[in-house]
């Protein structure tokens, strides 16, 4: 048997690549705050390995891409925790999103509830998006318009099924159900279909759900509907375990100064 080749032995078809690459080397890409060649930089050893820079932009539009494809609309999509008012419960939400993963396995549902305008939606957007980040499905869904395309196929039109809409909400890691109780028809009897099903099935597989809505939770009133009197008994009983996050902290984002019409 011959000798085993020593473990710092050249590789011959590398060096040869190296050979081929420090005498013809890749364009030069000029980029506004940086170059690179092609995508591919030396290091501090004269090797070419792939530019950072590029690979965290890629990664970013990758990001973006996921974060779109969620269902998470233009205007929210490069606004971040830092960007907002730390007013409560905002702190709580953050350090859970900071935790999504352990949100994620766990499987406990959350209500957003209060008045319009208190970051509800912020919310809720930013714990999709943190976990889109750390690579789970998540999904946002108004209920409303789900039913809006729903009934466009009963008439022959272009839209989803009962079972396509059951299962988008069913399958993803985490759901986010945005405004309940704001869009829905009058008697919401597909809506409430829908939710039944698709909550059914999240809560055997113990995924969460988080709700936005503008309805109360737990205090009864003659004049206004509570979200488990909207939804019913069986469906509120599927977001078991449930968390009550009430968003009471007296301001409206939505009434902020826009400075296009500011003196």
């Amino acid at each position: 048997m011959g000798d085993a080749p020593e473990k710092d032995q050249e590789n011959p078809f590398l060096a040869l690549v190296e050979e081929i690459r420090s005498k013809n080397p890749p364009a030069a890409r000029v980029e506004s705050d940086h170059e690179c060649f092609d995508g591919m930089v030396e290091d501090d050893k004269g090797r070419w390995v792939p530019c950072p820079v590029c690979k965290a932009r890629r990664d970013e539009a990758m990001l973006r891409m996921r974060l779109q494809s969620s269902g998470i609309a233009e205007r929210y999509l490069d606004v971040g925790w830092d960007d907002l008012e730390m007013l409560p419960p905002f702190p709580l939400v953050r350090s859970v999103a900071e935790r999504i993963g352990d949100l994620i396995h766990a499987g406990e549902s959350a209500v957003f509830t209060g008045p319009v305008g208190t970051g509800k939606t912020q919310a809720g957007l930013l714990l999709v998006r943190a976990a889109v980040r750390a690579g789970f499905e998540a999904r946002v869904v108004n209920v409303g318009w789900l039913g809006v395309e729903v009934r466009s196929t009963w008439n022959g039109g272009e839209g989803i099924t009962e079972n396509e809409a059951v299962r988008l909400m069913a399958q993803p890691d985490l759901l986010l159900l945005d405004d309940v109780g704001a869009g829905e028809t009058r008697n919401a009897e597909l809506e409430r279909r829908l939710l039944y099903l698709a909550l059914e099935a999240r809560n055997q597989n113990r995924r969460p759900t988080i709700i936005t809505t503008n309805l109360g939770v737990g205090s009864k009133s003659a004049s206004r509907a509570t979200l488990e009197q909207y939804l019913g008994g069986r469906i509120w009983d599927r977001l078991k375990p449930l968390r009550v996050v009430a968003f009471k902290h007296g301001k409206n984002f939505r009434e902020r100064e826009i400075s296009v019409w500011a003196n």
